[in-house]
């Protein structure tokens, strides 16, 4: 498949499908451990009510991906989310809470 054609393949998803995809590329980072968190910010948009599908779906998602969530900031028009995978994060802030330590 051509790269341009992507975008309009992915147009034509019904919107569970869509965000699913879109949130498991904007955080493939994170769910491969390579990454302690993703942020993606969610807009409603003339095509797409994004905003509204993460509502929907939101819980479905992240269980499916085995990724957590926290919610950062909603207004009317977005919806800032934090994806972050509990244990690497947790490792993580402990190695650095360590080093810290120990200078």
């Amino acid at each position: 498949m051509k790269l341009e054609n992507i975008g309009f393949s992915l147009n034509k998803l019904d919107d569970k499908s869509y965000i699913f995809m879109l949130v498991a590329y904007h955080t493939a980072p994170t769910i491969a451990k390579v990454k302690p968190f993703s942020l993606v910010i969610f807009k409603r948009d003339v095509k797409r009510d994004l905003c509204s599908n993460w509502g929907k779906y939101k819980y479905e998602i992240t269980r499916s991906l085995n990724i957590d969530f926290y919610e950062l900031k909603r207004t009317e028009k977005s919806i800032r989310v934090l994806f972050y995978n509990h244990i690497k994060l947790n490792f993580e802030t402990l190695i650095t809470s360590m080093l810290n330590n120990t200078q």
